[in-house]
């Protein structure tokens, strides 16, 4: 039996072999290698062989069975060697391959073995950087409920937590409290839905202190799209925080220094202002006495040399004033408390009214002076034009102040820009002077500063005015600048820009070409004054010609160009200065005696002794000259008869000198000092009060006081006063006038804060107008005129015949008007005569006396030269006679004496119609 199984078991290991070697054969192509088909019956034939001997095993006496089994074995070794000779390519081609397949697998194993090294060697930089990583950043994993599933070093150093306390554990064990719960809102937000997140996060150690750190938060992903993991790399920045903190606790303190030092400053300034404004005061009140009772003086028969001293006086104290505005004016634009009035006003007139203002001061150092304006623009304007008037004098005069003698000064403008309800005018104030050096031209315009300073004080100043000037022009929407003049070797030019408002109404239609084809001859032009000429003359219709030498117009005179018209104007400039005047004795010739002639003087009396010398009719116009004084000297040369001088006197004003009726009201002076009370009163006086009905009072109570006794009809009231000053005592007044049904009565400030807070303190005060000290007597008419009723005219006098006879009548405005100057200039030329002309008689009889030949000789020329001789005829041979008698050195002084008593005889009307013209011009 044992033998049986052992002869099943090796059966069955033969029959496995067998399909083993089946598979194989099958799986290495069986189908297609003929090499592999000995197996099948060789296979057979084992199987037979060993099922043969498995039934032999079983049944032994089956005695065949062993010659069977012996039959297959060789059958089995017959095919198997002749498969065995089949098979031996194979088997060598077996043998090849494996060769292959070790070589190969060598050369595999040699690439592994790189991969391996290149492998463990990334390996070795991967841990190297993370160890750098885990040295300088702070690592942590959580799961998506943000427990901490692990955490580097770093992280366990910072939070000074042990490892096992924060596995497992909730990022909430580290939170500052110093995120609001919004912040992790949106950090969880963002990493729940898979974004990554970067931030600034607080967190608080184990022993309480704060530590900063710079996280990104990256989440780890599933195949869902869900976390599974988050990854946080921090940085510590808790050095940088602190830093930025301590800067910012810097910051925050600098701010509340600064802002206290601005508080402080703020608080400084208004102190500086309340200073300024009390010394203001202070300062205006004295020099309101001062400067009223010089300009009384001036109005009083006072000896010449007297009157001078007064008029010296006030024009010093007119400068102390000015200087006390500028001060003011820049405190209150540094403040920022200034403010430009909008007015309709006329650019061209002002601009004229500048030029003749500056003009004394241009022709005091022999300055040509020059403004002009196109006269094809429209100047009709709506702005300030006082400060404009204030910029165009500061630079005019900073022009002439750096001028030297014989030099010129002009004034330019015309817009560059206009829109439909604006202009921008560019103005250029040009100069011959000094200059200025190109390092200091931008340091002028600061306050206290000059490009010109040193220990002789040669120009004199307080740096000022530039400063004021750009700081108006910045407010009126324009910049200014200064550069070197390039039309000359030296010299600087102003230049500044300002937009002004159109006016809404039209503007008016051109004028006439009033003479159309007139032919003009210009003598001595030049510069701007030959381009204003030009203008002029084009815009009226005629040409003119220029020349610059008296020997070329006087060519021209004899011979005009061919085929033109004859010239019949000569408008010759007498350059500035008596040094430079031009000899016009080739002019006086007959042949020309039909001719007209304007002579362009900045001296009258010399330019009219001068006129008097020419042909044909004459006559003189001082510069700075407007349109309108050329048009109206030309028109009137041109309509007059041709005598030796122009004789045809324009129309008289039909206003006499006498008829001012003076003021019917009762008014009441109010002010605590009593200077100003005297100044005040004989103001009121001198312009035509009844000294009856004019009452003051030395304080608030005693001004309310009279106010509620007596009726009045117009109320002076001083503001800064002790005790009830004068905007409680005003308001006092209009709370009793309201309570007795009384009509308001007109109450005028009469104070020296001129600032815009004192003027709104009064209009709020119910005040009705403004007067600030010193108060000039032109403003205090103007205030009288407005709310001071008239006194009815007195009635004429009975005649009286008079003892001797009677003085002949003068028409000073005829006279004046013989000149072609504007009628606002009589008043002043008027002065000036009167003061010059008895001031020279005065002296030239003091000369006569002493029998001083040589002086009385020089007077007397300057007096027959003088402008007398043009505009008062009645002086003139007097003079002449005079001057002649005392050119004869023959020591007659008895004949001399004679003549000069005739002509102080006939300078008496003169100086009497002086006198009552200038006070009808100043109310007295």
């Amino acid at each position: 039996m044992l033998n049986l199984s052992l002869h099943l078991l090796s059966t069955a290991a033969v029959i496995a072999m067998l399909l083993f070697l089946l598979v194989v054969g099958i799986q290495h192509g069986l189908n297609r290698s003929r090499e592999w088909r000995w197996i099948f019956p060789v296979g057979l034939l084992i199987i037979a062989s060993r099922a043969v001997n498995l039934i032999h095993a079983w049944r032994p006496e089956i005695s065949f069975l062993d010659s069977l089994e012996e039959s297959l074995e060789m059958a089995a070794v017959l095919f198997g060697g002749l498969g065995m000779w089949r098979w031996m390519p194979l088997i060598a081609q077996h043998y090849a391959s494996g060769e292959a397949l070790r070589q190969a697998k060598a050369e595999l194993e040699v690439k592994v073995s790189d991969s391996l090294q290149g492998l463990r060697a990334s390996l070795d930089d991967r841990e190297r950087l993370l160890q750098a990583l885990d040295q300088h950043a702070i690592v942590s994993a959580t799961d998506p409920q943000g427990r901490i599933t692990y955490v580097n070093d770093q992280f366990v150093r910072m939070s000074q937590y042990p490892r096992e306390e924060l596995l497992g554990k909730n990022h909430r064990l580290l939170n500052s409290g110093r995120h609001p719960p919004e912040f992790f809102q949106r950090l969880w937000d963002d990493i729940l839905a898979g974004r990554v997140w970067n931030g600034v996060v607080c967190n608080r150690s184990r022993d309480g202190s704060l530590y900063w750190q710079n996280a990104t938060i990256v989440p780890f992903l599933d195949e869902g799209g869900k976390p599974y993991q988050f990854i946080a790399i921090r940085t510590n920045i808790t050095d940088q925080i602190q830093t930025e903190e301590r800067l910012e606790a810097l910051v925050r303190q600098r701010t509340a220094e600064l802002e206290a030092t601005r508080d402080q400053a703020l608080q400084a300034n208004r102190a500086k202002s309340e200073f300024l404004a009390a010394m203001s005061h202070e300062i205006r009140t004295p020099l309101n006495v001062v400067l009223g009772m010089l300009e009384l003086l001036d109005d009083d028969q006072l000896e010449a040399q007297k009157r001078d001293y007064a008029r010296i006086a006030g024009s010093s104290g007119r400068g102390l004033l000015h200087l006390i505005n500028d001060i003011l004016d820049f405190s209150k634009i540094e403040a920022g408390r200034f403010n430009l009035d909008m007015v309709d006003f006329d650019l061209r007139d002002l601009l004229d009214e500048i030029a003749l203002t500056m003009a004394p001061l241009a022709h005091a150092k022999g300055l040509e002076l020059t403004a002009f304006l196109p006269s094809e623009l429209q100047t009709n304007m709506r702005g300030d034009p006082n400060r404009l008037r204030q910029i165009f004098t500061n630079l005019l005069s900073n022009a002439i102040k750096f001028t030297p003698r014989g030099g010129a000064v002009e004034l330019y403008g015309g817009p560059i820009d206009r829109d439909d309800q604006s202009v921008e005018f560019l103005f250029e104030v040009r100069d011959s002077g000094v200059g200025i050096p190109p390092e200091k031209r931008e340091m002028i315009f600061q306050h206290f500063t000059q490009a010109h300073t040193g220990n002789t004080r040669e120009y004199g100043g307080t740096g000022l005015g530039l400063a004021i000037s750009k700081r108006l022009v910045e407010l009126m929407e324009g910049e200014i600048g200064v550069e070197e003049r390039p039309d000359a070797p030296n010299g600087s030019v102003f230049f500044f820009t300002v937009r002004l408002k159109t006016q809404s109404r039209a503007p008016s239609a051109a004028a006439p070409l009033e003479f159309h084809g007139e032919r003009v001859l210009g003598v001595g032009s030049s510069g701007l004054q030959a381009a204003l000429l030009d203008n002029f003359f084009t815009g009226w219709g005629a040409r003119i010609d220029q020349v610059h030498e008296i020997e070329t117009a006087a060519a021209l005179l004899r011979k005009p160009p061919a085929g033109q018209r004859p010239y019949r104007l000569v408008i010759v400039n007498q350059q500035p200065g008596q040094g430079s005047r031009q000899d016009l004795s080739l002019l006086n010739k007959p042949v020309f005696k039909n001719l007209r002639y304007i002579l362009l003087t900045d001296l009258m009396d010399q330019g009219c002794d001068i006129a008097s010398a020419l042909p044909g009719a004459a006559l003189c116009l001082q510069k700075p000259f407007s349109a309108d004084r050329l048009r109206t000297a030309v028109r009137q040369l041109l309509s007059a008869s041709l005598a030796r001088h122009c004789a045809t006197p324009p129309p008289s004003s039909p206003r006499s000198a006498d008829s001012t009726a003076g003021y019917a009201g009762s008014v009441l002076l109010v002010d605590d000092q009593e200077a100003n009370l005297k100044v005040a009163n004989a103001m009121l006086l001198r312009l035509g009060c009844d000294r009856q009905r004019v009452h003051a009072a030395r304080g608030g109570l005693e001004a309310l006081a009279l106010f509620q006794a007596h009726s009045f009809d117009l109320v002076l009231m001083d503001c800064q006063m002790p005790g009830m000053d004068g905007y409680e005592t005003t308001r006092q007044i209009r709370a009793w006038e309201q309570e007795q049904n009384r009509p308001p009565t007109p109450v005028i400030a009469f104070t020296a804060d001129i600032t815009p807070a004192g003027r709104e303190a009064c209009e709020i005060a119910g005040m009705n107008g403004f007067l600030d000290k010193p108060v000039m007597m032109q403003s205090l008419k103007a205030q009288l005129d407005r709310f001071a009723p008239l006194a009815a005219p007195a009635p004429e006098p009975t005649p009286v015949t008079p003892a001797t006879p009677s003085l002949p009548e003068v028409d000073v405005v005829a006279a004046m008007q013989i000149t072609g100057l504007p009628e606002e200039t009589f008043l002043e030329v008027a002065e000036v005569i009167l003061s010059q002309l008895t001031e020279l008689l005065e002296s030239l009889e003091r000369d006569v006396m002493q029998r001083e030949v040589e002086s009385a000789a020089a007077k007397s020329h300057v007096l027959k030269g003088s402008m007398a001789n043009s505009i008062f005829a009645q002086i003139k041979e007097p003079s002449a006679a005079l001057h002649a008698r005392i050119l004869r050195r023959d020591g007659d002084w008895a004949e001399i004496q004679r003549l000069l008593n005739a002509l102080k005889q006939s300078f008496e009307p003169i100086r009497e119609a002086l006198n009552r013209f200038v006070r009808s011009h100043k109310g007295g």
